[in-house]
């Protein structure tokens, strides 16, 4: 991994967070995976405590934009709910 690489995926856990509502408390950051499908597009896997803050929150999807150049990395995320 290149070190922009990472800091997108550290940007990307944080707005992940973020559009949950939780900010980054109660769960490992660990809890939080960024992958990638075959086009390089962000795939987000919950595990553990984050998992169950996104049942506990009806978010039943996670979309996420990461960005970068070799100084920066941002990084947008939507938490889509369902009705409970």
């Amino acid at each position: 991994f290149k070190a922009e690489t990472i800091a997108g995926n550290f940007a990307a856990k944080e707005a992940i967070s973020k559009s949950i509502g939780t900010g980054i408390r109660k769960f490992n950051l660990r809890d939080i995976e960024v992958l990638r499908d075959e086009l390089g597009k962000p795939i987000v896997k919950t595990y553990n405590n984050f998992k169950q803050i996104c049942i506990d929150y009806n978010v039943s999807e996670i979309k996420v934009s990461i960005s970068h150049c070799k100084d920066y990395a941002v990084a947008n995320s939507i938490a889509i709910t369902k009705e409970g």
